[in-house]
């Protein structure tokens, strides 16, 4: 049996990939394939739970979970010939606790290929920023800010062989159709002689403005200090109210960071670049100039790691910023909604978008004005 592990890495499309999995398991069960997620469709990212991770839900029990999962996993793999696990939080893990894991759980690792995707530090960071602030006010500092990716892709080629470890740029023009499914799909038909196993194309995880970040940060700060870098439900529902808004079209400006911002993250990260392209044998990640410093004052994010986002961002509107913030805390604000509408300009179906996000809003968030 062969073992497939998918081991991030976070923010490199895993939910895509992970939902595509889980939708197909029949299909891949009748391929010979094991996908198992267990009775509650969990993915695998409760597994690194077990190895000390810990995620920002709010859910009890966690560590049960995992471990039905992997029993669930151990129990069923028995009538496949391979088996998948894809768990994104399980790449900046030791992968000798990882297989110890699997291991203990009688999941056979004796034959493993094992696949990575990580995205190049200034990528990375630009969606690591959203992910905190969507259960957090606070943000890590751009001059704090190194993944030891390097590390890590060495410890997994060393622990289970060059052979059976690929690392992978997580960038839409370096990717199969510019797809991680169709790219994993390929790489999994090529480790795994003619398995023809065929993925459906699913949507990734969404994305907010730069503007709905800001006003996000703002309203967090407001919650209490007990859920601070923890998911709540008034967040997530604007959060989810935002992907509405945007469902024709982004509303308002890209998340970008700024020069200053960019070339901090780059010097920050020089040796962890020129390592993993070393590893690669290309060039992977853009190397700074050593010679560069960053040439915009960044006192905003050197007092405290509090500080307003904005300061790391590029090209914000900060007329729309205002219009965000008070549409998510106050439901009378009417001359807001209608700005914001108008914001959506002559596109029917973007402004019916907004209005849906709205309306989310009021039914989410807002105490529902007849009750």
């Amino acid at each position: 049996m062969a073992l497939i592990l998918h081991v991030g890495d976070g923010k490199c499309g895993s939910s895509a990939l992970q939902d595509s999995l889980h939708i197909s398991r029949d299909y891949l069960f009748d391929k010979g394939f094991l996908y198992e997620t267990g009775p509650k469709r969990r993915n695998h990212f409760l597994v690194g739970n077990l190895l000390g991770k810990k995620t920002r839900s709010l859910e009890v029990n966690q560590d049960t979970s995992a471990r039905e999962i992997l029993e669930a996993v151990a129990q069923r793999s028995k009538g496949v010939s391979h088996t998948i696990i894809s768990s994104e939080n399980l790449f900046l893990t030791d992968p000798d606790k990882v297989l110890s894991l699997l291991r203990d759980y009688k999941i056979d690792t004796t034959e493993i290929y094992v696949i990575a995707y990580v995205r190049e530090p200034t990528s990375m960071y630009a969606s690591l920023i959203q992910q905190e602030l969507k259960a957090s006010y606070r943000f890590q500092r751009p001059q704090d800010y190194c993944r030891p990716i390097d590390r890590f892709a060495s410890l997994w080629k060393d622990a289970v062989g060059a052979d059976s470890f690929d690392l992978r740029l997580f960038d839409r023009k370096r990717l199969v159709e510019g797809s991680i499914i169709s790219d994993f799909t390929a790489w999994l038909n090529q480790v795994i002689s003619g398995a023809g196993i065929n993925l459906p194309r699913r949507e990734s995880n969404g994305s907010v403005s730069a503007e709905q970040l800001i006003s996000l940060q703002r309203m967090r700060k407001d919650l209490p200090n007990h859920i601070e870098g923890k998911f709540h439900p008034k967040s997530n529902a604007i959060i989810s109210a935002f992907m509405q808004m945007n469902k024709s079209g982004i509303i308002g400006n890209k998340v970008k960071l700024n020069h200053a911002t960019r070339e901090t993250i780059l010097l920050k990260n020089t040796g962890v670049a020129k390592r993993i392209n070393d590893m690669v044998k290309e060039d992977f990640f853009p190397v700074a100039d050593q010679a560069t410093k960053p040439s915009h004052n960044m006192k905003g994010v050197e007092q405290e790691n509090v500080s307003d986002v904005s300061v790391v961002l590029d090209n914000v509107d900060t007329n729309l910023v205002e219009l965000f913030s008070r549409v998510i805390t106050d439901q009378g604000a009417t001359s807001e909604r209608s700005q914001l509408v108008l914001r959506s300009g002559e596109n029917a179906s973007k402004r019916e978008a907004v209005l849906r996000g709205l309306t989310f809003l009021d039914e989410s968030v807002f105490t529902p004005r007849n009750s």
